[in-house]
Formats: C-alpha cells, sequence, structure tokens
C-alpha cells in the first residue's frame, strides 16, 4: 500500500473513531441505572398506596362502632310504633291498639307496659328472651302477640286471660309445655325445634282452635289431646306414624304433607268434623291405604300429589281414590266431576260383585269339605 493510501486511511479513522468498550459499558450503565431509578419510584409509590389503603382499614375499624351487646328501647321510639286509633276496653276514649316493635334488634322492651291500652303488639325479629317477655303479664288487655324470630327456648309465658294469639314462629324452643292462657284461640309454633308434643293440657287451654307445628323434628301425633281443635298443621316433620287422633272430635283441617308416613292408622270414627286432609309428598307407595280413610264420613278435600303410588297409576289414581271415598268434592287440584263418580261407582259395584262370588265359592267349598 502506499503512503497516500495510509494517510487516507488514518484520516478516516480519526472522523470516525471505532466505539470504545468503556463507553458501551458506560452507556449500559447508564441505561440500567435509569431503569432502577424507574423501578424504585414505582416501588415508592406502591408503598405511599399501600400506606394510603392501611391507613384507610386503621380508620374504618376506628370509625366502625361494635355492636351493642344491649340494644335498649325508648319510650320516644316505641311512641312512634304506635298506630290503630281506636276505643279502649272502657269505650270511654279512644287509643292506640297497636304497637309494632318488629326488626329492630332489640333486647329490653320494658317500656311498653307505658301503653295500658295496647291490644295488638309485634316484636318478631328482635333478640328476646324469654326472661325479656314477661313485661307482657303487666299488659292485662292484650289480645295477639306476634313474639316470632327471637331467641326464645320455651313457652312460659305468665298467664294472660284475654290472650287470643300467640305467634312464637322460628324460635329455639324445644317444648310444647308451659301454655296457660284461658281464652287462647291460635298458637303457633313454626319451624323450632319441638321432637314431641307434651304439656298441652285441655284444661288450660279449653278454647285453642288452631294449632301449627310445622318445621320441627315431630315422629308421631301423640300428645295431641286438645277435643277443640279445628285445624292442626304438621307439615315438614318425621311423622311416620298417626296416634291419638281419634279424640280430636272437632278438627276440620289436617296438613301432614311432607312426612315419611307411609301408613294411615290412626283415623278413626269419631273424627267426623274432618273435611280436608292433606297427606302430599309423603311416603305413601300403596294406593289401598286411602281405603283407611273412609271412615271419615265427610271428608271433602283430599290432597295426595306426589305420593310413590302415582308413578304406577298417575293417570287412574282418581278414580281408585274416589272408589275409597265417593263422598269427595275435590281431589288435589281438581273437584271432582260426576264422570268420575260415575267410574267409581262402576268398579266399586264391579269389586263387590267379585267379591261376593269369592264368598260364595268358599262356603261351597267348606260345605263340600263338611260332608265329606
Amino acid at each position: 500500500m502506499s503512503n497516500e493510501d495510509s494517510e487516507t486511511n488514518d484520516e478516516l479513522s480519526d472522523e470516525f473513531p471505532e466505539e470504545d468498550e468503556d463507553i458501551n459499558e458506560d452507556a449500559d450503565q447508564d441505561e440500567s441505572e435509569g431503569d432502577e431509578d424507574k423501578l424504585e419510584k414505582k416501588d415508592d409509590y406502591s408503598e405511599e398506596v399501600v400506606g394510603e389503603n392501611e391507613l384507610s382499614e386503621i380508620s374504618k375499624e376506628e370509625t366502625t362502632p361494635e355492636p351493642d351487646p344491649e340494644n335498649i328501647l325508648t319510650l320516644e321510639e316505641a311512641k312512634g310504633k304506635l298506630s290503630l286509633l281506636g276505643k279502649t276496653a272502657s269505650g270511654m276514649e279512644y287509643a292506640y291498639l297497636m304497637l309494632n316493635i318488629s326488626d329492630m334488634e332489640l333486647t329490653d322492651i320494658k317500656v311498653i307496659p307505658f301503653f295500658k291500652n295496647v291490644l295488638f303488639v309485634n316484636v318478631s325479629g328482635n333478640r328476646l328472651t324469654n326472661a325479656d317477655i314477661q313485661v307482657f303479664a303487666s299488659m292485662e288487655m292484650l289480645l295477639i302477640i306476634n313474639i316470632d324470630r327471637n331467641e326464645l327456648t320455651s313457652l312460659y309465658l305468665h298467664k294472660m286471660d284475654y290472650l287470643q294469639v300467640l305467634t312464637l314462629n322460628r324460635n329455639q324452643i324445644t317444648s310444647t309445655a308451659g301454655v296457660n292462657h284461658p281464652l287462647l284461640e291460635c298458637l303457633e309454633l313454626n319451624y323450632n325445634k319441638i321432637k314431641e308434643i307434651s304439656g298441652l293440657d285441655p284444661l288450660d287451654l279449653p278454647h285453642l282452635k288452631v294449632l301449627e307445628l310445622r318445621g320441627n323434628g315431630l315422629s308421631s301425633t301423640s300428645g295431641i289431646h286438645l277435643s277443640t281443635l279445628d285445624s292442626l298443621y304438621l307439615a315438614e316433620n318425621s311423622i311416620d306414624k298417626l296416634e291419638h287422633l281419634e279424640g280430636l272430635v272437632n278438627l276440620r283441617v289436617l296438613h301432614l304433607r311432607q312426612n315419611p308416613l307411609s301408613k294411615l292408622d290412626g283415623f278413626g270414627s269419631a273424627m267426623k268434623s274432618m273435611k280436608y286432609l292433606n297427606i302430599r309428598q309423603c311416603k305413601l307407595d300403596n294406593l289401598r291405604e286411602i281405603k283407611k280413610l273412609s271412615c271419615l264420613v265427610n271428608l271433602e278435600t283430599l290432597v295426595v300429589l306426589d305420593n310413590p303410588f302415582m308413578e304406577d297409576a298417575e293417570e287412574e289414581y282418581r278414580v281408585e281414590v274416589l272408589v275409597y271415598l265417593p263422598k269427595l268434592k275435590r281431589l288435589d287440584k281438581s273437584p271432582v266431576i260426576p264422570e268420575e263418580l260415575e267410574e267409581a261407582d262402576e268398579v266399586r259395584e264391579e269389586r263387590k260383585g267379585k267379591e261376593e262370588d269369592n264368598r260364595e265359592n268358599v262356603e261351597e267349598e267348606e260345605d263340600k269339605d263338611s260332608n265329606e
């Protein structure tokens, strides 16, 4: 290469120098440090946000009050819950007759006797215990008390001479003993924890007409000796046998829906007032059990839907039921029509004829055997 070419290359090298490794490393380091700065700033921001959230939670904890273990009804609150203006028991003046203090989470209602003219009280949906409700004893004129959805464990309530309706649904009651109100007509104990019926003395409850015990843990109807009962509601229990029903001579309505009943023994001819029977969604797998209801001579309405026997005779079961119970006016959701009654009469007569023929054949066989 000539000296001229060498000089030219040196000039080019000076004008466009090659990249130095140190320069590249410095640049990479600068970029890395820049990224780290960004990450540090991001972390700082995250810490700030977390700090704000923590402060927010602390603030919430400080500002949210803990639930008060006691919730006492004040006189002013109670006054605002009065309604139904009417004549007092004396008939000489007017006053508010109804007090509704439901769903207030109350634990103390000691002020309510101040309203001496109140006849109807609703304290449902509170946190009242048996001790709390004894305040009603000083309200002699009360006719109706609703104590649903509270924390009662028994029926104990001081005797009230004029009380007619007492509802104690959805509490924690375990026994039916302790009721002693001479004019009581309706007692509701649905969805409690009652396993057996006891202590319902007809001398203490001479006017009781309606008894409701749905959704408890009853396994039998034993213990109901109230001849004054008109309506008895026992659905959604574990009843698998019917006992002590024959003494319910005035019973008109009986609900036994959704119980594991497979037999219908227990009804008696003395139950002449029975007009409505609901045995829907039980465990009746033999339609012939319906024949045991023939002693209920005035039964007008029968509900048998959703029983196992309907799986085999879903279309024909109506006529079959009417063969046993020709006086029914309504079966399940539909009224009984004349055509169904006529068909049931024909089936009944046909079976009656066959039974007579069989009886005659048996008698003839017996005569032959005796002659031989």
